[in-house]
């Protein structure tokens, strides 16, 4: 495979549309900010992060190819191209980063020839985060006055919880009784960095799977 290329879903940009990636852009997400002018102060004052963690806004991803054909096929081969990913919502695979993917609507904004070279310009209205491409899934045989702990990169996100017993468990100074069976609590957020589940009483094993993001 081309080792500086990208997939979109499934398809990869040599592989599929003989596509060659020329040059990229990842743009960072701008954080979103939050003022309030205080009248009779100076200055203001920021509240980004008032709620908890700041968040983000959209980031933009902007990647240019060469397109490497007979000028016979530039008809088939920029409808092909077009109609899978112009006003799409794609997972984005970067080959050099084969771990995380992003996701956005692209837009095909630029396709023109330079003598027999044909150009391509693709821009990607993403999430502001990158996404591990396997969802995380850590399970224990919990015991009663046992500690266990869960990692999590630089997102918070709400783990789904499966039991196959009754546990009734601390986290963050929280005292949980859940039955057994899958559970969603909202107020059970993974933070960045190890996350401990104190076990209280019960017994059986504990999983939880959830999506782990970066900037």
């Amino acid at each position: 495979m081309n080792k500086n290329g990208v997939k979109f879903d499934d398809k990869h940009s040599a592989d599929d549309f003989n596509l060659i990636m020329t040059s990229k852009i990842i743009n960072e997400p701008e954080a979103k900010i939050i003022k309030v002018e205080i009248p009779g102060s100076d200055g203001s004052k920021d509240l980004s992060d008032v709620f908890g963690s700041i968040k983000y806004e959209n980031r933009l991803i902007i990647i240019n190819f060469d397109l490497l054909i007979n000028i016979n096929e530039w008809p088939n081969a920029r409808r092909k191209i077009v109609n899978f990913l112009h006003g799409k919502i794609r997972k984005i695979f970067f080959d050099i980063d084969p771990d995380f993917y992003y996701k956005g609507r692209c837009k095909v904004v630029n396709f023109y020839n330079e003598k027999t070279i044909f150009k391509i310009t693709i821009e990607c209205d993403c999430e502001p985060y990158k996404y591990k491409h396997d969802k995380t899934s850590i399970e224990y045989e919990v015991e009663e006055n046992n500690a266990y702990q869960f990692p999590n990169l630089f997102k918070e996100v709400i783990p789904e919880i499966t039991l196959t017993s009754s546990i009734t468990f601390e986290f963050e100074g929280i005292e949980y009784s859940l039955s057994e069976g899958v559970h969603k609590v909202l107020s059970i957020s993974l933070k960045e960095g190890v996350n401990t589940f104190n076990i209280i009483s019960g017994t059986g094993i504990m999983k939880l799977n959830y999506q782990e993001a970066s900037l």
